[in-house]
């Protein structure tokens, strides 16, 4: 199986690590990892529209509106399923299914 993240994830996490005041250097270094042996994905025009269409259809509040917009990239895609410790933050999303680790 190919692993893949959105950049919105990549985002998410250095936002994390800087919050959270962890070691630039091991937090850098590990996303030099992830850039080596996992497929970016990137927002796309195809995205954008099924952004628009999952906002209307699930009216997400604050944050969720994020999770929607990595579900948007995910389905231009045609990435299916998501694994994710969050399972709550997805479980209502109908177009996509959730792994277990």
């Amino acid at each position: 199986m190919n692993l893949q993240t959105t950049t919105k994830n990549i985002s998410e996490y250095f936002a994390v690590c800087s919050k959270l005041k962890l070691d630039k250097e091991k937090y850098f270094g590990f996303y030099q990892d992830i850039k080596n042996n996992i497929e970016m994905l990137y927002p796309t025009p195809d995205s954008l529209a099924h952004f628009e269409s999952l906002l209307v259809k699930y009216e997400p509040k604050g944050n969720q509106v994020f999770d929607m917009e990595m579900v948007s990239v995910m389905l231009a895609n045609n990435i299916m399923g998501i694994a994710t410790i969050n399972k709550k933050d997805f479980e209502h999303i109908s177009e996509i299914r959730l792994f277990d680790f």
